[in-house]
C-alpha cells in the first residue's frame, strides 16, 4: 500500500484479502518499494462485494489519513472481525484497535481544522492573471479531506495550495490534484500581511492571555506560514503593561453602588 493510500485503495486491497480468506495475522501492509515479508496478495477475478456499518465507514474515512504505519493493519483487523460476526465492533470504544483508530481519526480531524484555520493565501500575478498561492505543512495525509472547504469558501478565486504531501489547484471551475511540492520562497505580500497583522492586534486581549491554551490551539508547527505570529512575542511580553493601561482607563465606580453583578434570572 502506498504510504498515502486513501480509502478507495484500501477497500480494493481489503476486498482481495477477504475474498482469499486471509486473516489479519497473515497480512502485512508495506509500501510498494519495501522488501515484502510475505508473498504479495494475488489478484482475484471477482473480489468480494459487501457493505460495512456506517460507523466503520466514518472511521475509515478519517483514520486512513493518519501517518501511523499500523493504520492499515488496524483497519483490516476491525473489518475482518466485523465480517466474522462482530457487526457493531466499530461502535465499541473499549476495543483496543477501535480505540486507537478513534484516536487517529481525532488527530486527523484536528489537522484538517488547523489547515482550514491557519492556511494563508498570497496574491501573485501569473501570465497576467491573479492567482492566490499558499504553502501548508499538514501532519497527516489530509489534502483530499481538507481541500473541499477551500473550493466552497473561495470558489470565485483562482488558487494553488502546495504541501509536502501533494498540491491542489482551482481555476474557478475545476479542481486538480498534483504531486508533492517543495517549499518555494514566498515574496512578502504587504497588503495581505498587514490585514492579518491588524486583525490580530485588534483582537488580542491581554486580560484573557493563556499561554498554554494558545500553544495548544495554535501550535508552533504552523507559525512559519502565518504572518501574524511574528507579533506574538512582543504582545505577550507587553501584556502586563497593557493590562495596567486598561485598568487606568477604566471608569471610576459610582459611590455607594455595589459592584457585584447579579446573575440574570
Amino acid at each position: 500500500m502506498p504510504i498515502d493510500a486513501h480509502a478507495v485503495q484500501f477497500r480494493a486491497m481489503a476486498r482481495r484479502c477477504l475474498t482469499l480468506d486471509i486473516a489479519p495475522a497473515g497480512v502485512s501492509f508495506a509500501s510498494p518499494d519495501a522488501a515484502p515479508l510475505f508473498d504479495r496478495v494475488p489478484e482475484v477475478d471477482a473480489p468480494a462485494s459487501f457493505s460495512v456499518p456506517k460507523a466503520y465507514a466514518e472511521l475509515l474515512k478519517l483514520a486512513i489519513c493518519h501517518q501511523a504505519p499500523d493504520r492499515f493493519s488496524l483497519l483490516y483487523d476491525v473489518l475482518w472481525r466485523i465480517r466474522h460476526g462482530e457487526a457493531s465492533l466499530a461502535d465499541n470504544p473499549a476495543d483496543a484497535a477501535v480505540a486507537r483508530l478513534n484516536d487517529y481519526a481525532h488527530n486527523v480531524r484536528r489537522d484538517i481544522h488547523k489547515m482550514h484555520a491557519f492556511l494563508r493565501f498570497r496574491e501573485q500575478r501569473v501570465d497576467d492573471r491573479t492567482v492566490f498561492t499558499s504553502w501548508f505543512e499538514p501532519k497527516h495525509f489530509i489534502l483530499r479531506q481538507a481541500i473541499p472547504f477551500f473550493v466552497d469558501r473561495f470558489s470565485t478565486m483562482e488558487w494553488f495550495i502546495a504541501t509536502p504531501i501533494g498540491t491542489a489547484a482551482w481555476n474557478g471551475s475545476e479542481l486538480v490534484y498534483g504531486p508533492p511540492a517543495e517549499r518555494a520562497p514566498q515574496p512578502a505580500d504587504a497588503v495581505l500581511d498587514e490585514t492579518w497583522l491588524t486583525y490580530y492586534r485588534t483582537t488580542f486581549n491581554p486580560a484573557r492571555l493563556r499561554l498554554k491554551a494558545m500553544a495548544a490551539e495554535m501550535p508552533r508547527h504552523y507559525w512559519a506560514n502565518m504572518p501574524e505570529t511574528r507579533l506574538i512575542p512582543a504582545m505577550v511580553s507587553g501584556s502586563g503593561r497593557r493590562l495596567q493601561d486598561m485598568a487606568a482607563r477604566a471608569p471610576d465606580p459610582v459611590p455607594g453602588r455595589s459592584q457585584r453583578v447579579r446573575p440574570r434570572p
